[in-house]
């Protein structure tokens, strides 16, 4: 791995505002969204899904032309500020809200994108326009696609997008957006594991995880293998929550009241830039990273509790632990804290503003412009 002297980028806390999610969930009530389902994953994926739109518009972008997205700090942009500012309102993932990438154009980078083309609405489908034509037909993995945001974002920009998980359901969830949304012909969602992705070497040009891999085992081994599926000179890019921020701090004020603490890695090891370019280090790539922001919304701090608690994953499998030996009241109450300790809200509701860490890697070139 090649180190780059710029180091890493400072998440912006000017009062700008961060795109912005309602966490309720927007999507038409669906077969297989049952209690405790893929509804409720998606429901507490806001953030996730509308951060996945970001870094599928900068990587998309980035890959067609270097430096297209700026060459300042990180920041947020929302609709119509901001020196590179994509101008991008409307509907994204499983919220709604102002597009908010990471890359505040600052410097030689600022360009403004331009509003979105007509019919579209999301960061980036700007900035694939940005980047114009090269965008069509290139090829884009998403690791830990889920319910899709990512992959769907790439193919509205014109991409064709292969989604990766391990979740039937949601891949079966994905697939049925996809085709909703009249994106079936140009994605592909597959059943597979990060640390031993079923594509041969070079097979695209844009690989993609968000808050997808930092879920896996060994993840040295993810980092091998998202290098080893994208093409010399292509971009990969990986999202992952910071340890400090409200989404990194969930599992820990969980797991602190279990019996015994989880075995395996700490997904959040991948939000802090100090682990993560150890894994990249023998890699043949340029790795740079910067710290991004998204906002999300709920009703309330209960209405948040309630989402989380039976959101599937290892959350629901702590819960069950910690019932079982009596302690999840007291988990309950602490994940109501500590949800209400972020809240920026004054008006009842919760509304966060959550960083996450952002590593673009060039494979085989020089260092991406984050």
């Amino acid at each position: 791995m090649t180190a780059d002297p710029r180091g890493t980028a400072a998440h912006h806390r000017d009062g700008t505002g961060p795109r912005t999610g309602t966490g309720q969930g927007t999507g038409p009530t669906h077969p297989h969204w049952r209690d405790g389902g893929p509804r409720a994953y998606t429901d507490a994926g806001d953030a996730w899904a509308h951060a996945a739109d970001d870094v599928m518009a900068v990587a998309l972008a980035e890959s067609v032309v270097p430096g297209a997205v700026g060459t300042g700090a990180a920041g947020r942009r929302t609709a119509g500020t901001g020196t590179a500012g994509a101008r991008a309102a409307g509907t994204g993932g499983a919220g709604t809200g102002t597009a908010d990438a990471c890359a505040t154009g600052t410097g030689r980078g600022t360009a403004d994108a331009g509003p979105p083309r007509a019919g579209t609405g999301s960061a980036a489908d700007a900035w694939a326009h940005r980047a114009g034509a090269g965008v069509t037909g290139s090829r884009v993995l998403d690791v830990g696609t889920g319910s899709g945001p990512a992959a769907l974002a790439a193919a509205r920009a014109g991409a064709t997008a292969v989604g990766l998980d391990r979740e039937p359901g949601l891949l079966r969830l994905a697939g049925d957006r996809a085709r909703d949304t009249g994106l079936g012909g140009r994605t592909r969602f597959v059943a597979g594991d990060a640390t031993a992705l079923p594509f041969a070497t070079d097979s695209f040009d844009v690989v993609v995880s968000t808050f997808g891999v930092m879920f896996a085992p060994d993840p040295a081994r993810c980092a091998a293998e998202l290098v080893r599926v994208c093409r010399p000179g292509g971009l990969v890019a990986v999202a992952s929550w910071t340890p400090d921020g409200v989404m990194g701090r969930i599992a820990p004020t969980v797991t602190r009241r279990l019996p015994a603490p989880p075995s395996g890695p700490v997904p959040t090891r991948w939000g802090d830039p100090e682990h993560v370019r150890p894994w990249f280090a023998p890699l043949p790539v340029t790795v740079r990273t910067r710290v991004c922001g998204v906002r999300v919304a709920y009703p309330s701090v209960a209405a948040a509790v309630r989402v989380f608690e039976n959101k599937p994953g290892p959350l629901r499998a702590h819960r069950a632990a910690l019932e079982a030996a009596g302690r999840w009241t007291a988990a309950r109450a602490a994940l109501s804290s500590l949800f209400a300790e972020h809240n920026t809200a004054t008006d009842g509701r919760l509304v966060w503003d959550v960083p996450y860490l952002l590593v673009l890697a060039r494979v085989g070139g020089t260092a991406p412009r984050a």
